[in-house]
């Protein structure tokens, strides 16, 4: 066997797995990297190759005969150091899906929730347009290759042999739940107000003009009055998706200096 191949497997065979745990689960989570539109086997493939990529800049080494149940912890650790970047890189686009979700009810699109024809799963357009537009402009800041350099990163900062973490960094990553609602909020109160006004005008009018069919008249016109206004904002919401990327950077590196 040649020398080099000799000192990988004794120093750093073990180091390459441990890489390799931390970057899945950066992928188990986090848009884009974990979406069901990247197929499982390229997933593998990426995981693979940048692990290796990555291996270079670690400096630590760990010889082949460590004990399996290290290994196994190291691995857990590693794992959920990686799924916990994913998480908070969820927790905003979750936010942002839920303003589409939430103005689909608005809009009369319950009924196109009850399942999707290609997964039989639940789903809602609005929403699904919404985290398809976040997406785009996640990608066209660069968001990913942001995320990428942070994990990256933290092969510096967070050895792979880590045996003890911060147990609050669970907390701070639970407290941004909270965030699914205020991004909501804060991204569709608009439109929702809006199309409450507008219910209130048809119901008004319902009130005022009895024979007036109010289903034929004022779902359609709901539905109209909801599209034109979303297409209005959606540049307004690409802008704030935009300015939202870089906030996702820099709670990913609290969340990485936290685990210290």
């Amino acid at each position: 066997m040649p020398p080099e191949i000799s000192n990988f497997l004794e120093t750093k065979f073990l180091v390459w797995l441990l890489t390799i745990s931390r970057i899945s689960g950066l992928f188990i989570l986090m848009p884009f990297f974990g979406g069901n539109f990247i197929p499982n086997n390229l997933k593998v493939i990426l995981i693979v190759i940048i692990s290796w990529l990555v291996l270079p800049t670690i400096s630590n080494t760990m010889p082949l005969d460590t004990g399996v149940l290290l290994i196994v912890l190291l691995s857990i650790i590693n794992f959920v150091i990686g799924f916990l970047i994913g998480a908070v890189v969820f927790v905003f686009f979750s936010g942002v899906q839920f303003m589409g979700e939430v103005f689909g009810l608005q809009l009369g699109f319950a009924v196109a929730t009850l399942f999707d024809p290609q997964t039989f799963e639940e789903t809602n357009i609005i929403g699904q347009l919404i985290y398809v537009l976040a997406m785009y402009v996640f990608v066209t800041v660069k968001g990913p290759h942001l995320i990428l350099n942070s994990i990256i990163g933290s092969f510096q900062t967070i050895p792979v042999d880590l045996l003890k973490m911060n147990n609050l960094v669970f907390y701070d990553v639970v407290k941004l739940g909270s965030e699914v609602f205020r991004i909501g909020m804060e991204i569709g109160i608009p439109l929702i107000a809006f199309m409450v006004v507008v219910t209130f005008i048809i119901g008004i009018l319902s009130r005022l003009m009895p024979q007036m069919n109010l289903f034929m008249v004022g779902l359609p016109l709901k539905v109209l009055v909801g599209i034109l206004m979303l297409l209005g904002l959606l540049p307004i919401i690409a802008e704030i998706v935009s300015k939202l990327s870089p906030k996702v950077v820099e709670e990913v590196e609290r969340i990485l200096t936290s685990l210290r």
